[in-house]
């Protein structure tokens, strides 16, 4: 056997060195890495896990009001050609009921039977009045835009509604007159949405109750929308009521004709706009209208 000693050169010792030294603090340093990176990413799973399960929700949500509010015009619109049918079918007839009674009230002028002439006098008109109402309401409501005001447009309905509400000891409060609220809009179509509101308030109110209107606007008065609500401190909505408080023909008050509001949603669909009804904390109920400031350019741009 050889005893010459061997020799180590100073790399190779080196070498032989680090192959000795103990890995574990190196190996350990990465795991830690890696578990963070892991902890991490489960982290930012878990919280893009629940974030699609808020917009599934939210999805889901719009789609069954989307099929709800479907179902509701699939109706609405099977009952608007019977509705049609009717009105014609009616108007004619009375037109000549409504001729031979006025002739009749001609010839019995200081008659004791003139009262009774005078009662058909009085359910002509009313029925004459359904029949405009339907005729309305089933042909569809057409929007004549023109720059005007919303203030303006209160104060015409608040005439029309001016003796109901003086009756009734109305207090009413409204933006200050003085204000501008600029928008493009049919003010005839707005102004009956606005007074068939008003007229349902006073009614539901009584004897003094309290109405307030305000108006905001989101947005710009460009590509914003006002969002003007009707308050009374009446009795409320029932729940049940809620969803199909603006159907047609649908009514709780004894000698109305359930059309009113339905052609106030008809009035506010033609501006591309939404109403909706609700109850307040303090028990009365609320009118929502959302009117978008320029429908015009709304209009335009469903046409493109």
């Amino acid at each position: 056997m050889d005893d010459t000693p061997l020799a180590v050169t100073g790399n190779r010792l080196e070498t032989i060195m680090n192959e000795k030294k103990d890995p574990q603090p190196e190996a350990m340093a990465r795991l830690e890495e890696m578990l963070r990176i892991f902890n991490e990413t489960t982290a930012k799973l878990e919280a893009t896990q629940a974030a699609l399960q808020d917009k599934v929700r939210e999805l889901q949500s719009e789609l069954a009001e989307k099929n709800r509010l479907l179902a509701r015009k699939n109706r609405l619109a099977a009952l608007g050609e019977i509705a049609a049918g009717v009105a014609h079918e009616i108007r004619n007839p009375l037109g000549g009921i409504g001729l031979y009674a006025d002739m009749l009230a001609g010839k019995l002028e200081g008659n004791p039977s003139l009262a009774v002439v005078e009662k058909i006098q009085r359910g002509v008109r009313t029925l004459n009045d359904l029949v405009e109402k339907l005729l309305l309401y089933t042909s569809g409501v057409t929007a004549d835009f023109g720059e005007t005001d919303l203030n303006l447009i209160l104060d015409e309905a608040f005439v029309f509604a001016a003796a109901e509400i003086e009756k009734a000891g109305i207090i009413v409060n409204r933006p200050d007159p003085g204000e501008s609220f600029p928008i493009v809009a049919d003010e005839q179509l707005i102004m009956r949405a606005f007074l068939n509101v008003i007229l349902n308030a006073v009614q539901a109110m009584g004897k003094d109750g309290e109405l307030t209107v305000n108006i905001g606007l989101e947005g710009d008065e460009k590509e914003g929308a006002y969002i003007i609500t009707l308050t009374d401190n009446g009795p409320g909505i029932p729940q049940e009521e809620l969803d199909r408080i603006f159907d047609p023909f649908f009514t709780t008050r004894s000698g109305g004709t359930g059309l009113g509001l339905a052609i106030t949603a008809g009035c506010v669909d033609a501006h591309r706009g939404r109403i909706k009804a609700r109850n307040t904390a303090e028990g009365g109920a609320q009118f929502v209208f959302i009117l978008p400031c320029r429908p015009d350019r709304i209009q335009a741009e469903d046409e493109e």
